[in-house]
């Protein structure tokens, strides 16, 4: 049974799933209907049309007329759309917004394929940059096909015998949008039941007719037809521009159409409220996004009460912006939308949104649909999500009584309002009256502070009683002057039952002020004459008061004109509080100046005549005395300054001026003897002068003088004339004309002289004049010198011959003269004293003319020329003597000397010589050189000053040689020998010979078979356990050293190690104590004996390959060993097998493995790097270690590069000192430590 009603019930779904979607909106009056809703195509019993607003042009919804609820194909799944009203295509006004239907055709204008209309259509209109559809909105839009088809048509009323016309219906190809065909504009179905139907201008027509394209031609004339402005059919050639009127089919199948809602105010802002009524035809639509899949709802369960109240949903993946929000839906049993509500736009993709719920909803259960929506206004296409459905509970609340009541002072009735548990309910607001208050908030006791404000939120879960709260209203107040002009301020604001506040007291010119009063004539005094409250105000309304006036008494103006002259009347009567209203013109009175009037005789209070008269009154004229100028014009004369004074003041006389070469008479006009009352300027009178020039000639020729006017041109005189003498000039320069004052002018003289010039041919003359005149007493000429000459006479004017050696010019003698000297030469003498040396080249004459001489050192073997004495010297140090060209004078000179000491300096080499002196001198003694000695070598000889070869034992210097000397000892080192008694051992390494120079030797320790060694005894040693012997750099002599043995458990306890880690020569302080302990414990290695690890004893190859071996577990090996020293049955034998065939190791050119000899650092770094690699283990490190930080990185072996890179890298190896010392023989402590180090590496 239950199966057969789940197969009933299935039926029945798919049966509804085939029914259209209109059907689900039936009988629905809701402002929001599911799917299409009650949308319907032409229905007269429908109201007409339905109209969906989808898309936009020109930035306005296009609204569309629902012509059917089938496509013009006939299809059940989509509406056939037709635009209300026509659109203009192109942008513009008028004509320029039109379009021609295909006008660059001219033999197919008639065709809608390819044509400039079906173009517009395609790229502008449906798809393109300004496209009118959203991507959203272009998806329900199919592309429409339809055949093309033949339509006859006649007009309704045509006479029977017109056989109307035929046209050509174009057909569509996959086409979105297109112009209407003419059989869709004459279609009653569609609603075209006349002309008048198909008119569709709009309603803010941007040209002047409403005409529009048709999809459709007439066949005989093939011309493209057009519905035209009165509503006509009208064929057209192509090129009348026209606007369009798109139609189109918009599909409903898939439930891409979610909703359908009034067009305007259809969908509330806010929260979740009963969806309204609606009783319009104009839809819009909301569509499902298929970009918002990604939205979901977190929330499982809401709640909320029969009251209302809040619900939190929690929501991911929604989009976010301006217009997109989180939507809620409530639906009734048949699935039609009852309540809608949304959240506050959203700013994140993810959290939560709080919606109110409105009351009103039935207590119960029921489903919440949630989506994410973008809302995007009135008449503009929403999307949305798919719906998310979470159980709803409605609870019933619990309910308060809130009580409003008027109390004592208040009017009204008393009302309740209910509070709902869990809610906020809004207070009520003004509720009641009052006479001249208002009420402003709620008070819980009558009487009370106000507790809450009108409107406030009442959030308590209790019953509360409400009083008002009365503020005293306030009202203005209108200031009329009535009829004293302006008032400031002209309103004031009063309150209620409250004196009035203060009001300005008026003036009124002619009147007094009595108070204001609340009518022009009688009425209440509210404020007085004092603007004082003289009553409450009681009025419940604003009002105007009015001020109230009286009549000012009459008074008299006297103005007085304090010594002036008044023209016109002199009183004036009028009312007092009032301006002054008659003013006569300003007074005069010579030499002053009218200041204004003033209100008392001493003129200190000046009259404001903007102030008012309060009573009879006098003016009196103020008055300020002026003051005037008298300039002198003193005609060139000097100047003198202007006189100002006040009027009428007495007038001093100034001095009189001066003019030079003039008289001064007097001033014209004559001065005043007071100021008078203007300014005035009186000139200078004058008479000229006459004055004389007198020349004194000094002795010369008469020059008469000269008398005239000042200022008149003057002829200079001839210039006078003096025996001996030449006229330079006047004293003072005769003017051009004649200055004021009498002036004598003296002649200026010159005497006459002449030049005497002296060739002295070298010589000085002290004394003697250049020049002399007529009146120079007599005088003689003093004889002039020379150095190294004689003179012998003077030549020249006046004279005879050259050997005058007196000349005397007497007084009174004329003319240039000239005279010459006449020389002889002198000889003179140099002697020298050379004190035992000698000297070449010096001369022992000379004269005043010899060119300089510098006198030659002398020399004296064995000594040194200290300097000269002598002749101008200082001094016995002069080394050098210069005798300048004109020295005179005989000379001597003495040489001086100091003895030579030279010194004598030894490279011994190292060694040492005593007795040998440093320095010797020519005078010193013949000497012999000691020999010298050196720690480990034999002198063999001497190299060196004046010797041939280096074998010279024995060197003398005799005396009274010579110069510095330097002698090198020569040496040859001494060999020492060592000599070892081993005892039958063997020690690699050490020694047979050594030198003085040879390094520190430290002896290898010696090996035995069988045995440990003990130690050394010998040269320098005590006892026989000397386990460390050195030979300190230095020493000398030959050595003896014996090697002592004992019973050696060493190899034994290799091969079966038997760990120990106390040993008496390991101590926890070195610094391979953990290495020893960590081999012997690992039973790697053990002591040389019960208490001895021998640290410092050297490490042997065959026992390290040993060691490797063992570490190996000893693994199977053929063959026998290639070395020659490696003998059958050694305990090595079997590990060099394995470690050579496995290029661990390898042995030496001759064939040899040397088991038994020590390994050097790099041996060993060597044999564990080819270990390592036996192994398959990482040797990269050698690959990117640099040894240059070592001093000695050059002295790696280059086989062993590789190795010793790859042991410093991974710190098997380290170095000492900044060295790596490859080649130092690796001891049992470096050999416990690399084996420690690389097995824990």
């Amino acid at each position: 049974m239950k199966k057969r009603l789940l197969s009933i019930l299935l039926t029945l779904c798919m049966a509804l799933s085939l029914l259209p979607a209109v059907a689900f909106a039936e009988g629905g009056a809701k402002a929001i209907q599911s799917g299409t809703g009650s949308i319907h195509g032409y229905d007269t019993s429908a109201g007409g049309y339905s109209y969906i607003y989808y898309g936009t042009w020109r930035n306005s919804p296009i609204k569309w007329r629902v012509l059917d609820t089938k496509a013009n194909t006939g299809a059940a799944d989509a509406l056939f759309l037709l635009t209300d009203e026509c659109l203009y295509p192109l942008p513009g006004d008028l004509y320029a917004c039109y379009i021609q239907f295909n006008p660059a055709d001219k033999h197919n204008r008639h065709l809608w394929k390819d044509s400039t209309l079906q173009g517009w259509f395609k790229s502008t209109f449906y798809s393109g940059e300004n496209s009118a559809f959203t991507s959203a909105e272009r998806a329900l839009i199919p592309a429409t096909t339809q055949a093309s088809s033949v339509f006859s048509y006649k007009a309704p009323g045509a006479p029977s015998w017109d056989p109307g016309m035929r046209f050509q219906i174009c057909g569509l190809e996959a086409e979105h949008v297109f112009a209407p065909s003419i059989q869709d504009v004459v279609n009653a179905a569609y609603g075209f039941t006349d002309s008048a139907s198909r008119i569709a201008g709009p309603s803010n027509s941007l040209g002047p007719g409403t005409r529009y394209w048709l999809r459709s031609f007439e066949i005989s004339e093939q011309l493209p037809f057009m519905v035209g402005e009165d509503a006509s059919l009208m064929g057209d050639w192509g090129d009348n521009p026209s606007a369009v009127r798109p139609a189109m089919n918009l599909s409903t199948a898939g439930n891409n159409i979610l909703f359908v809602s009034a067009a305007e105010g259809g969908k509330p802002a806010g929260g979740l409220t009963e969806i309204g009524e609606y009783t319009g035809n104009e839809w819009k639509l909301t569509l499902k996004d298929a970009s918002r899949s990604g939205f979901s709802v977190t929330t499982t369960a809401v709640s909320t009460t029969n009251y209302g109240g809040d619900i939190r949903i929690e929501y991911s993946g929604a989009k976010t912006g301006d217009n997109e929000y989180i939507a809620v839906l409530l639906k009734d049993s048949a699935g039609n939308p009852t309540y809608y509500g949304r959240s506050a736009a959203l700013t994140e993709a993810s959290g939560t949104v709080t919606i109110p719920v409105a009351a009103g909803l039935t207590a119960g259960d029921a489903t919440l649909y949630v989506y994410n929506e973008q809302y995007n206004g009135d008449k503009m296409t929403d999307l949305a999500s798919e719906l998310k459905s979470i159980p709803l509970t409605v609870e019933e609340a619990e309910t308060y009584t809130v009580t409003y009541t008027p109390g004592a002072n208040g009017t009204g009735a008393e009302f309740t309002a209910t509070k709902i548990e869990g809610l906020p309910l809004t207070l009520a607001g003004e509720s009641f009256t009052r006479t001249g208050y208002t009420q402003t908030g709620w008070a819980t006791v009558d009487g009370g502070e106000k507790v809450y404000d009108l409107g406030a939120i009442y959030e308590e879960n209790a019953p509360i009683t409400l009083y008002p709260v009365w503020t005293a209203n306030q009202y203005t107040v209108t200031l009329d002057s009535n009829g004293g002009g302006a008032v400031t301020p002209s309103t004031v604001t009063v309150t209620y039952g409250e004196d009035c506040p203060a009001i300005p007291v008026l003036q009124w010119a002619g009147h007094i002020f009595c108070g204001w009063y609340d009518a022009q004539e009688g009425g209440k005094q509210y404020v007085n004459d004092n603007g004082n409250s003289t009553a409450r105000y009681d009025k419940t309304e604003n009002c105007t008061l009015y001020a109230r006036w009286s009549d000012a008494p009459l008074c008299t103006v006297t103005f007085n004109p304090n010594g002036g002259i008044l023209a016109g009347k002199n009183t004036s009567e009028q009312r007092s509080n009032d301006s002054v209203q008659y003013k006569p013109d300003d007074p005069t009175r010579e030499g002053h100046f009218f200041l204004g009037w003033y209100q008392d005789p001493a003129c200190t209070q000046r009259w404001d005549f903007d102030d008012w008269v309060t009573g009879d009154m006098t003016l009196y004229a103020g008055w300020r005395i002026l003051y005037y100028t008298i300039y002198f014009d003193t005609a060139g004369g000097s100047d003198i300054g202007h006189i100002t004074q006040d009027y009428g003041t007495a007038i001093t006389a100034p001095a009189a001026p001066t003019k030079t070469g003039y008289t001064f008479i007097g001033w014209e006009p004559e001065l005043p003897a007071t100021m008078p009352a203007k300014v005035m300027t009186v000139t200078a009178q004058w008479s000229i002068n006459q004055y004389t020039i007198t020349f004194d000639t000094d002795g010369g020729s008469e020059v008469a003088p000269i008398t005239q006017d000042y200022g008149t041109a003057i002829t200079a005189p001839a210039a006078p004339t003096r025996e001996g003498y030449t006229f330079t000039g006047w004293d003072k320069t005769i003017p051009a004309t004649m200055p004021a004052g009498d002036m004598t002018i003296t002649a200026q003289w010159t005497v006459n002289q002449y030049t005497i010039t002296y060739d002295l041919d070298g010589g000085t003359a002290e004394g003697n004049p250049d020049t002399y005149t007529v009146e120079t007493d007599a005088f003689t000429l003093k004889n002039p010198t020379r150095p190294g000459y004689t003179f012998t006479g003077w030549s020249g004017t006046g004279l005879t011959g050259e050997d005058n050696l007196t000349v005397t010019i007497p007084k009174g003698s004329t003319g240039n003269r000239s005279y010459t000297a006449h020389w002889s030469l002198n000889t003179y003498s140099i002697t020298y004293d050379l004190n035992g040396g000698t000297a070449s080249g010096n001369p022992t004459s000379y004269t005043v003319e010899s060119a300089t001489i510098t006198l030659n050192q002398p020399t004296k073997t064995g000594y040194t020329f200290t300097g000269w004495s002598g002749t101008d010297l200082t001094g016995e140090d002069n080394l050098t003597v210069t005798i300048p060209a004109g020295s005179t004078g005989d000379r001597s000179y003495t040489a001086h000397w100091s003895l030579n000491t030279y010194s004598i300096t030894y490279d011994l080499d190292g060694g040492t010589a005593s007795g040998n002196p440093d320095f010797y001198t020519v005078e010193s003694s013949t000497i012999t050189l000691n020999p010298p000695t050196r720690t480990g070598y034999t002198f063999i000889g001497w190299s060196g000053t004046d010797l041939s070869g280096s074998d010279n034992l024995t060197v003398t210097i005799p005396a009274g040689s010579i110069g510095n000397r330097s002698y090198i000892a020569h040496w040859s080192l001494n060999t020492y020998s060592i000599t070892y008694d081993l005892d039958g051992g063997t020690a690699l390494g050490n020694p047979d010979f050594y030198t003085v120079e040879s390094s520190a030797i430290t002896l290898n320790e010696p090996t035995k078979a069988g045995y440990v060694f003990t130690g050394w005894s010998g040269t320098d040693l005590v006892g026989e356990d000397n386990l460390t012997v050195t030979i300190p750099a230095g020493s000398i002599g030959d050595r003896r050293y014996t090697a002592h043995w004992e019973f050696d458990p060493t190899i034994i306890a290799a091969l079966n190690p038997t760990p120990n880690v106390d040993f008496l020569d390991v101590s926890r302080t070195d610094w391979f104590y953990y290495d020893v302990r960590y081999v012997c414990e690992n039973g790697l290695m053990n002591g040389t004996s019960r208490n001895r690890f021998s640290p410092y004893g050297t490490a042997t190859r065959g026992m390290l390959v040993t060691i490797l071996y063992r570490m190996e577990n000893e693994p199977r090996c053929f063959g026998s060993a290639a070395f020659s020293d490696v003998k059958p049955g050694a305990y090595y034998e079997k590990a060099v097998v394995w470690a050579s065939q496995n290029n661990i190791v390898g042995g030496y050119t001759d064939g040899t493995f040397r088991p038994d000899a020590p390994v050097t650092r790099e041996q060993l770094a060597s044999i564990l790097y080819r270990y390592t690699l036996y192994r398959g283990q990482d040797v990269s490190a050698g690959e990117t270690t640099s040894l240059t930080g070592y001093g000695d990185a050059q002295a790696v072996s280059s086989y062993a590069l590789p190795a010793m890179r790859w042991a410093c890298g991974t710190g098997i190896l380290q170095g000492a000192n900044g060295k790596l010392n490859p080649s130092g023989l690796a001891t049992r402590a470096q050999l416990a430590a690399m084996l420690h180090r690389y097995l824990t590496k």
